[in-house]
Formats: C-alpha cells, structure tokens, sequence
C-alpha cells in the first residue's frame, strides 16, 4: 500500500466511532448523555446533519486511497468537500492539542465536559481523537494527490502565471482586508473586548472559548496573508493558496459553525451589530475566495500542463 492509501484508508477508519456513536443517539440510545443540551427536535436534526457530514468525509477518503479513481475525477469534485471538511477540521486540529498541552501546567482541561454536563467526559475523548486522526490522515491524503495531480502548477511562481482578469488582484486585495479586519477583531474579542457583544456573552471569555475566539482570529489573518501574497504576485502559487485554503476556509467554515451553535444554546441575545458584522464578514470572505478561486485555478490549469512548471520572469 502506498502512504496515500494507508493514509485514506486512516482517515475513513476514524470516522467510525464517531458516525456509531451519533447513530446510537439518533436510534434513541443515549450512551454518554446525562440529559439533552437541546430539545429532542434540535438534538435529532442536529446528530442527522453531522452523520451526514461525516459520512461524506468517509466517501472523500475512500475516493482519494485509490489515486487512479481520484485522479480521474473532476478536481473541483474532490475541491470543495475537502475545502469544506479543512475548514471545519481546523479548530480541532488546532485547539485540542494545545488545550491538551496546557493541562499537565495546571490548567484545567477544557474538553474534559461541556458546559452544562450534558456529556460525560469520554464522549469528548473519542470524538476528538477521532477527528484528529480522521482530519490529519484526510488532509494529509489529498495532500499527496495535490502533489501528483497538480504539482507543477503549485510550484509555480505567481508572478509567472496568467492574470485572470482586470479586477482579479482587487478582488484579492479587498478580500484580504475583510479577513484582516475579522482576525483582529477577534483577537479583541479573546483578549477582552466587550463593546458590542450581545447578554449572551460572559463578561469574560475563559478557557475553551477565549481558545476558539483567538483560533478564529488568527486563521482569518493566515487567510488574509495568504490573499495579500497572491495579490502582490509574491512567492510561489502552493504556498498563497496552502495559507488561503486553511486560513479562509477555518474562518468561514468554522466561525459559522460556532455562530450557529452558540446561537442554538444562547438563542437571540449573541446576535448584535458587531457579531453580525463578523459572521457576515467570514461568510462573505468565504464565497469570495471560492470565487476567485475557482476562477483563477480554472485558468492557471490550462495554462500550466502536467509536467515542469514555468520559470518566472526575469526581473529587470
């Protein structure tokens, strides 16, 4: 087997106890819960969505461990699911280990409980372990398949490619101020900032929270680096769109995730100008890299055959 098959084929392994556990719930088996943090409507529809979530994580992974089936599809196919399971991922890939690694300082561990007790401790330990297996193997299976299918356009250099249009580099320019913007606001946020937050925020963000804020913050900065690269034309194209695809699409993906989950437990009051503004931000940010992206990679596909990589212009 090769590595990118052993790591798919890992990657669609760890999706296991996670779709059995969610499958148990929806059945009306309760294993790990103490009581329903939602009413019973929201906890079906809810534990359905992410069973459904899941299991096209596992139909990626089974795609990519066999490279003659992944190469012969549609690359936007395999694109955008994987953009969007990167996204979502993110946070956990990040925040966990860290949050991990501060409990032996003295530090209580976040993931140990949720906040009202509605799960008990083991049910975090296996539905993170798992996602951080699944989430590693993922990306680091249709990393392998970027390198094979794609490789030459990745190493170009930017400035040797085809622009995409008169307002492509605007587009990025402003795109990459919107998601600055976000990232320092969130940074704020998880230092401290309570101007403009709705009743249903604490007075103070502690633990898990201060740690997810903060995450968001700086995934939408690396977005915004990486959209500020590509539009000055700096660099190579595999490490602007490495930063946007992971920046971005944690910003986008995960910011919204959290907004509807705090929405869902705090109801109406996380809603103000501010937040709205954020969310707004993010989503937007989002569709307008899926865009771009789609727009230049279109191009630049055509442009770059299979093989060796064009050489950047000399400059004079």
């Amino acid at each position: 087997m090769t590595p990118r098959t052993v790591l798919a084929t890992t990657a669609a392994a760890a999706c296991a106890p996670y779709l059995a556990l969610k499958a148990a719930w929806v059945c009306g088996f309760r294993p790990g819960v103490d009581h329903l943090p939602f009413p019973h409507a929201v906890w079906v529809v809810g534990n359905a969505a992410t069973i459904g979530m899941d299991l096209a994580a596992a139909l990626l992974a089974r795609a990519l461990a066999d490279p003659r089936r992944a190469g012969r599809l549609p690359a936007p196919l395999l694109a955008l699911p994987m953009w969007a399971a990167t996204g979502l991922l993110s946070m956990i890939l990040i925040d966990v280990p860290l949050a991990a690694a501060a409990v032996p300082c003295g530090a209580p561990n976040p993931f140990a409980a949720d906040g009202d007790g509605a799960l008990r401790p083991w049910v975090f330990a296996v539905v993170y372990s798992g996602f951080i297996a699944q989430g590693t193997a993922l990306i680091g299976a249709y990393a392998l398949h970027l390198r094979d299918r794609h490789g030459a356009l990745l190493r170009t250099p930017l400035r040797a490619l085809p622009a995409p249009g008169r307002a492509f580099r605007p587009a990025l320019a402003g795109t990459a101020a919107v998601l600055a913007a976000v990232g320092v606001l969130r940074l704020a946020m998880a230092s401290g900032l309570r101007a403009g937050l709705g009743p249903a925020w604490p007075s103070e963000l502690h633990g898990i929270m201060r740690l997810l804020v903060g995450t968001l913050g700086v995934l939408a900065l690396l977005g915004a680096a990486g959209l500020a690269l590509a539009a000055a034309g700096r660099g190579r194209l595999a490490a602007a769109a490495g930063a946007v695809w992971v920046g971005a699409g944690g910003s986008a993906f995960c910011g919204g995730w959290v907004a509807l989950s705090m929405s869902v437990r705090a109801g109406g009051g996380l809603w103000t100008p501010l937040t709205v503004s954020l969310c707004a931000g993010e989503a937007g940010a989002g569709i307008m890299v899926l865009c771009l992206g789609w727009t230049a990679l279109s191009r630049w596909s055509r442009s770059v055959p299979r093989g060796a990589a064009p050489a950047a212009p000399a400059v004079r």
